[in-house]
């Protein structure tokens, strides 16, 4: 299918954002006046192994190794597990099915698209429910207004779950990464102090992610701000759990890779999950 494109012109800047409800809900576009700021040399991954452009996260984390859902040998019906299997990995859709599987979709407004995905919906055959080893539903809203983009992502499970973003935003040199942070940081599922060299005047600046993957708890807990400050302008982003629960965010940049991921997550820790339901909130701003 042709992506689902929602445009708003009427506030400072000039929004056009496109959407695949058929391949994992992924944001394949995010222009701002007329600048792409999803990295474009991300899309062969993205038709490969669904990784790349504006990725989803959820119901689980990346690579989980608890044995659920069905045993990636018997998935040949899918053909990106045969380059995860080339690879070694075990977890036949890392980051969960709602990244790969087609959602259900509509458009009820000019500028506003919902999209949902349950354990009871079928893709090539197979149950979601049995792929992803239990039930859950998950709900996806996205609205362009004049003042940006608003994503609201939300879902219940039987199993702790989690929901978030996987954006792959263009790497600008000369570029930094801002927020206010709490004192340790997550490395691999563990939290250590927070190095001072990454910090300066009391916040979190990351100025070359380079070979980097970490996680960080906003200040407040349950609502952050991040600012992806560029020769272009900053992007920001504010996330928060509007049921004031913990929420994090991951940093992730491959060394000398052309892009960055920021990743908003609906949990304090991705690879040590608590909750059956998730509510994460992110809005879009260029300033």
């Amino acid at each position: 299918m042709n992506p689902v494109i929602l445009s708003n012109d009427s506030g400072d800047h000039s929004w056009q954002v496109s959407f695949r409800p058929d391949r994992g809900m992924c944001c394949t576009s995010l222009r701002i006046d007329g600048r792409e700021w999803l990295d474009p040399d991300t899309a062969p991954e993205y038709e490969r192994r669904f990784a790349g452009l504006g990725a989803f996260i959820g119901p689980h984390f990346h690579n989980r190794k608890d044995g659920k859902g069905r045993p990636i040998d018997e998935l040949a019906a899918f053909p990106h597990t045969e380059i995860l299997k080339a690879k070694g990995r075990s977890d036949p859709f890392p980051h969960g099915i709602g990244r790969y599987a087609p959602w259900q979709w509509e458009q009820p407004e000019p500028h506003r698209l919902v999209a949902t995905l349950s354990s009871e919906d079928e893709w090539q055959g197979y149950r979601l429910g049995d792929l992803e080893g239990y039930r859950f539903q998950l709900r996806y809203e996205a609205t362009l207004s004049s003042d940006g983009l608003h994503l609201r992502l939300s879902g219940e499970a039987d199993d702790p779950m989690v929901m978030g973003l996987h954006f792959y935003y263009r790497w600008f040199p000369g570029s930094r990464i801002h927020s206010f942070v709490q004192p340790e940081y997550n490395h691999a599922g563990s939290f250590e102090p927070l190095p001072t060299s990454w910090t300066s005047g009391g916040q979190l600046e990351i100025t070359n992610p380079d070979d980097f993957d970490y996680g960080f708890l906003p200040f407040d807990g349950h609502s952050g701000a991040l600012e992806y400050l560029t020769p272009h302008g900053t992007l920001a982003l504010h996330f928060e759990d509007p049921r004031r629960q913990a929420v994090s965010f991951q940093i992730f940049r491959p060394a000398e890779s052309s892009f960055v991921c920021l990743e908003p997550l609906s949990t304090r820790n991705p690879r040590a999950l608590e909750n059956k339901s998730a509510d994460l909130s992110v809005a879009f701003r260029l300033c």
